[in-house]
This record gives C-alpha cells, sequence and structure tokens, in this order.
C-alpha cells in the first residue's frame, strides 16, 4: 500500500534539462552575484556543465541573451557592492576591502571596458621633415627621383587620439 510503483519513481540525481523556472532562477542568482559554479553546487540545481551546454547550445538562444543581460545587470549589482564596501571598511579590513575593490573592477573593467575600463589618451608629435614619403612632388617631375626642391616644409602637427 505505501510503496509506489515504477511508474511513479522520482527523478535520482540533478536535473539534465533546464527548465524556464530553472532558467529564470539562475539568471536571478547571477543578478543577486552568485556564479554559476555556486548555484550549481545546490542540490535541485543542473551541475555547472549542463548550464554552461545549454548557454552553448544553438537552440538556446533565448536563455543566452537572458543570460547576457543577468550579467550586465551584475554589474550594476557590483556599482553599489563597490560603494558599500568603501564605505564600510575600517582599520583591520582595508586590505581585504582594497583586494574586494579591487577584484570586482577588474572584472567590471574586462566586462564593459567602454563603460568602466580607463580611458587612455596619447599624444603624438610627428616630425614632417623624418617622415619619409611625405613629399610633395611638382606635377612635371612624377616617376622621377624626388630633390630637394620638390619637398615642401610642412608644420609640424600635435594631435590627440582616443585609445579604448
Amino acid at each position: 500500500m505505501g510503496h509506489k510503483s515504477m511508474s511513479e519513481k522520482r527523478p535520482v540525481g540533478r536535473p539534465k534539462v533546464l527548465t524556464k523556472e530553472l532558467k529564470d532562477e539562475i539568471c536571478a542568482r547571477v543578478i543577486d552575484g552568485e556564479t554559476i559554479r555556486q548555484i550549481a553546487a545546490e542540490a535541485h540545481m543542473p551541475d555547472a556543465r549542463t548550464i554552461y551546454r545549454a548557454l552553448a547550445a544553438e537552440d538556446e538562444e533565448e536563455f543566452r541573451q537572458q543570460y547576457a543581460r543577468a550579467k550586465e545587470f551584475q554589474l550594476y549589482r557590483m556599482e553599489d557592492e563597490l560603494l558599500e564596501i568603501a564605505d564600510a571598511a575600517d582599520g583591520e579590513s582595508v586590505q581585504a576591502d582594497r583586494l574586494r575593490i579591487d577584484t570586482r573592477k577588474w572584472i567590471m573593467s574586462k566586462r564593459a571596458p567602454k563603460k568602466y575600463g580607463e580611458r587612455v589618451t596619447q599624444e603624438h608629435e610627428i616630425d614632417s621633415k623624418a617622415v619619409m614619403g611625405v613629399v610633395h612632388i611638382r606635377s612635371s617631375r612624377k616617376g622621377q627621383e624626388p630633390t630637394a626642391d620638390d619637398c615642401q616644409e610642412m608644420p609640424r602637427p600635435a594631435f590627440t587620439e582616443r585609445v579604448r
């Protein structure tokens, strides 16, 4: 009476297929700062390999986009964490707090370099006399070796180039 028939048995082990509910939970937990490894450690969740395979599967474009949005929102959460960590820092935890802040800043700069990366400005000064090939040749001398008279003195431009 208390025994279950073979057809009523519960599946044993972790889920091998990601349901919409599991995908939603994974993405919500990613936003909260959890890693796939941490999420996969839960008994009711699939293992990390199953999650990564789903993200790589051609037929999982919707999940990939949902996950990508979750990773973006995770960055916003990290912004808030940076302030919280800095505001709560005290003399005893300053080294650990610095590591926590620097790690988050590094992750943010790699995931969204245009928004969180450092701006680098490079200035270049060009000496027009030293640049080979910047020669004005009179139209009547085309195809012949240029002479000193064929070269014009050019201004020395200084320009700034933004590198991202």
